[in-house]
């Protein structure tokens, strides 16, 4: 299957549980100025209509700058997520991507 990062599906993977799903591409927001549909073209078809050509920008630059954090969450599987020492075993391999 392909690679995800919900950790429900991460773990049904690792017990070869398959589960038939429906993959979504966008999703419902309420904002003050009105309902908008999220979809690939948020911030030309969201961010630009809310706040215009500089939020827009702004958007963008902001995507741009967490591009090595999604990398990092994408890196990690879920399984290696947890609170005690030994996060450092199953986690370290993956804190070169911070």
């Amino acid at each position: 299957p392909a690679k995800s990062s919900n950790p429900l599906r991460t773990i049904l993977d690792a017990i070869d549980e398959r589960v038939e799903c429906i993959p979504y591409e966008s999703f419902g927001l309420k904002f003050p100025e009105g309902d908008f549909i999220h979809t690939t073209d948020f911030s030309k078809d969201v961010i630009g209509q809310v706040s215009g050509p500089q939020g827009t920008k702004q958007w963008n630059q902001l995507m741009d700058s967490m591009e090595p954090l999604a990398d990092a969450v994408a890196a990690m599987p879920t399984a290696a997520l947890r609170f005690d020492v030994g996060a450092a075993l199953t986690a370290g391999g993956v804190f070169s991507h911070f």
